[in-house]
């Protein structure tokens, strides 16, 4: 059986960016992410697998990432997520430019409580803006790499969206 597949959008929080922006530190998307258009930055990821059961709990992954990126060339590129539905979690693979890489860190929490469309019938859900939450150590990175103490952890660094679907033959 095919699992259904889609795209997601996260954007950044306007107080997260106007901290970030202030310090000279720059947003981009990874291939095969793309940017998405408007006043804030965000990434779109595309090529996503992902399951939700009956009863609405299940993951999605995407190829691609977005990289954190300040003036003086230190950056952080969180790529491939991978989440949990409904309540969970956001993990990354991990790059930064003081040599950390390929650990997976945990960056967001969020609860779908609110957000989450199933349709167990046709295979397909969809996630409307939904608060990421920082973790800690998403938190600490972000200070530790960038020496920007822009979140904390529990405050919401982007909204994310989500729709999922089998593709019709």
């Amino acid at each position: 059986m095919r699992k259904p597949t889609g795209t997601a959008s996260m954007r950044l929080d306007p107080h997260v960016w106007g901290v970030l922006e202030d310090r000279g530190v720059s947003v981009s998307p990874i291939a095969p992410a793309a940017p998405l258009n408007g006043p804030l930055p965000g990434v779109k990821f595309s090529m996503g697998s992902g399951e939700v059961n009956p009863t609405g709990n299940g993951e999605a992954s995407f190829p691609g990432g977005i990289r954190l990126e300040n003036d003086e060339g230190a950056f952080i590129e969180l790529t491939h997520p991978r989440g949990t539905i409904p309540h969970g979690r956001v993990d990354f693979a991990v790059k930064t430019s003081n040599g950390n890489s390929a650990q997976r860190v945990q960056a967001f929490e969020y609860s779908l409580v609110n957000t989450l469309e199933v349709a167990p019938l046709e295979l397909s859900f969809a996630i409307h803006d939904t608060q990421l939450k920082a973790t800690q150590d998403f938190a600490d990175l972000i200070a530790d790499v960038l020496d920007v103490a822009a979140v904390d952890a529990g405050d919401v660094f982007a909204i994310a969206s989500a729709e999922f679907g089998l593709k019709k033959a």
